[in-house]
């Protein structure tokens, strides 16, 4: 299986990539270094996802119940 540069990749390539990799684990080729690759792709995906929802938070106005 070919290396990935994860921080080049979009989301949703990310996404393709961690589905090829499981069809892969299901054909029994290399399952050992292909896991290591998917467990390596979902920290990548759940750090985005934390990135998302921080950057996401900061943009929630303040509710106001003084009127």
């Amino acid at each position: 299986m070919q290396k990935l540069n994860y921080p080049h990749l979009s989301f949703r390539e990310l996404l393709a990539q961690r589905k090829l990799a499981e069809k892969a684990v299901k054909r029994n080729s290399n399952c050992e270094e292909v896991r290591q690759i998917i467990v390596k792709i979902n920290k990548e995906l759940d750090d985005r996802r934390e990135i998302k929802f921080r950057n996401a938070s900061k943009s929630i106005p303040k509710l106001d119940f003084d009127n």
